[in-house]
């Protein structure tokens, strides 16, 4: 048997190289399944992601349009209140021109204008309870000719006020029409 050192000399490094390359093609199969496996996996977080991305924008959507019917209310809303802020000064304007049936101390009025003509009734607790009723001056209240006047304290005052007559009380508290 002859033996060649030559030959083997070169047997012994293709050996060696085969071998390699064939550790290098078992890795990179290795990173190509691994690599194609993680590929699957992200693919299939990314579809998860974007059926949660959907979901978010069909929600905000539904946020706008309901966003969107809110202000709409919110609108109408403010037009209603506009019209009751309205209403309610045109009720105190109406109001404020009625004839009082109330009336408070140190303060002229005129029967049919300013105050309702008819009975009225204090009952003055203030020893200086003064009360007038004059001719109407439609110039100067209480500047006309006095037609009655008195006081009272402690007790019940009634006095009856016609149309076209002033009146004012001082220390008298409020009057009440009775009748």
């Amino acid at each position: 048997m002859e033996f060649h050192l030559p030959a083997n000399r070169l047997l012994l490094p293709l050996i060696g190289v085969s071998m390699i390359a064939t550790a290098a093609i078992a890795a990179t199969i290795t990173l190509w399944a691994t690599s194609e496996a993680r590929t699957t996996e992200l693919e299939a977080q990314l579809q998860l992601d974007q059926d949660r991305a959907d979901r978010l924008v069909e929600q905000l959507t539904t946020f706008e349009d309901e966003d969107g019917g809110l202000r709409a209310r919110e609108q109408i809303l403010a037009a209603r209140e506009a019209e009751l802020v309205a209403r309610e000064q045109a009720v105190a304007t109406a109001e404020a021109a009625l004839p009082a049936t109330a009336l408070e101390d140190d303060r002229w009025y005129t029967a049919g204008t300013s105050m309702l003509p008819g009975r009225y009734e204090s009952s003055a607790s203030d020893a200086a309870c003064m009360w007038s009723i004059s001719v109407a001056d439609p110039e100067d209240p209480g500047a006309g000719a006095v037609i009655d006047s008195g006081q009272g304290a402690g007790e019940l005052v009634s006095i009856v006020v016609e149309a076209g007559q002033d009146f004012s009380s001082t220390g008298c508290g409020s009057w009440s029409r009775v009748g």
